[in-house]
Order: C-alpha cells, then sequence, then structure tokens
C-alpha cells in the first residue's frame, strides 16, 4: 500500500507545481471529493466498464468542467486525471474502496502542498 500511497503523493505533487491556487475547500478535495468519484469508479468497474475507459471519462470530465469554469486545462490535465484514475483503481483492485479513497485523498493532499 506504501507504494501506492507514495505513487499518489508524487504525481499529485509534481501536478501542484503546475497550478494555481483554488477555492475548493480542502475537505471537498480530500474528502467528498474522492470518496465520491471512487464510489462511482466502484460502480463502472462492477458493471464491467475497462478501466481504460472509466480512466478517460474521469479525464475528460475534469478537463471539460474545468474549461467551463475558466481553467485553462488540456492535454496535460487530462493525462494527469488519467494516470491518477489508473492509480486508484490499481488501489482498488488492492486494497479495495477505502484504499482507492485514501490514495486518492494523498494525491490531492499532495497536490495542495505543492501550490502553497
Amino acid at each position: 500500500m506504501f507504494g501506492l500511497l507514495a505513487a499518489g503523493a508524487a504525481l499529485g505533487f509534481v501536478r501542484g507545481l503546475g497550478v494555481s491556487p483554488t477555492s475548493v475547500p480542502l475537505a471537498n478535495r480530500v474528502i467528498s471529493g474522492p470518496g465520491t468519484e471512487e464510489l462511482i469508479r466502484a460502480g463502472l468497474h462492477e458493471l464491467g466498464v475497462p478501466v481504460t475507459i472509466t480512466a478517460a471519462a474521469f479525464a475528460a470530465d475534469h478537463v471539460l468542467a474545468e474549461r467551463r469554469a475558466g481553467a485553462r486545462s488540456g492535454v496535460g490535465r487530462f493525462a494527469d486525471v488519467f494516470a491518477g484514475s489508473l492509480l486508484y483503481a490499481r488501489a482498488f483492485q488492492r486494497y479495495g474502496f477505502l484504499g482507492a479513497v485514501v490514495t486518492h485523498a494523498v494525491h490531492n493532499i499532495a497536490v495542495a502542498v505543492a501550490r502553497r
């Protein structure tokens, strides 16, 4: 589990270095956001949706939502969310729902730390 957490933190820290601060409260980024997204991911997994399709859908959703909000989100952000989604899926496969949520939360915490 430590390897997945370290990978999530490293990916998040690198991501955080390249973005500006956000107005989204940290509690949303660490608790409700990862919990909700991993619940959706688990449901799609149970329905048999391939991990790569799920990762691409989450990545596209993040990029489009950020563009609608005025951010200049693009290929780099798509790659970040896609890679993160694959990482969280691996955590889910190895450690279940809670492992995926914790890995996702650690990633988001690292983004917040790097932004400061």
